[in-house]
């Protein structure tokens, strides 16, 4: 006899996403938008801009950003018996990503990376809620289609109570400027057609960590 009104669901395996806040530098917007104006990049209907080496060629905004969004990482980082890898270095890549309305960003994924990061320099929202805008974060569930092989008319429940939760293969969210999202750079981003009402402005970054000597 089932003496419980509910059983206790664990989450195994967890997959941390990282929410974190970096005041917007005006100079940032500046750099990507100039260099935007003088690239000689190929670009395709529908499809955003993207420049790659942001590290190189963005100056002192670039700089600032790569070092706060470093910070975090460090304190997110540990080695495997729990302490502090001090002895890690690491090499962070960055792109630059624009788009207006109607256009569209890939977020290229690193291989050696352990890190990788999206901060949202200018949603392109405008300050509206309208959810048609589009434009949003799906992030990705790297064992995917792998749940949803067997039954797939079926959903796993993951929380129970009076806020009930089922199995989604992938988690949307809604960038907002000045955010930075952290995730492992094995789960894969992507961003769903832009349909708001002014320009868009992403970095993206990767981590990759390696000792000297």
């Amino acid at each position: 006899m089932i003496t419980s009104a509910e059983p206790d669901v664990t989450l195994l395996f967890s997959t941390p996403l990282i929410v974190d806040e970096i005041a917007v530098q005006p100079a940032l917007r500046a750099v990507i938008e100039e260099r935007w104006k003088r690239s000689l990049s190929r670009r395709v209907a529908g499809e955003g801009w993207s420049e790659t080496s942001f590290e190189t060629w963005g100056g002192e905004p670039a700089t600032q950003l790569i070092q706060d969004a470093l910070a975090r990482v460090r304190s997110l980082t540990r080695t495997a018996s729990g302490e502090v890898a001090a002895s890690v270095h690491w090499r962070v890549k960055a792109t630059a990503h624009l788009a207006d309305p109607g256009e569209q960003l890939t977020f290229r994924m690193e291989p050696s990376a352990f890190w990788s990061g999206l901060y949202t320099v200018a949603n392109g929202y405008a300050g509206a809620l309208d959810p048609s805008a589009g434009g949003e974060f799906a992030v990705l569930d790297p064992r995917s289609p792998v749940p949803l092989m067997e039954t797939a008319e079926l959903r796993l429940r993951t929380r129970l109570g009076a806020q009930p939760r089922s199995y989604a293969e992938e988690a949307v969210l809604r960038p907002a400027s000045g955010k930075l999202l952290l995730l492992p750079a094995w789960v894969r981003v992507d961003m769903r057609r832009f349909q708001g009402s002014a320009r868009r402005l992403i970095v993206s970054l990767s981590f990759t960590p390696y000792r000297l000597g």
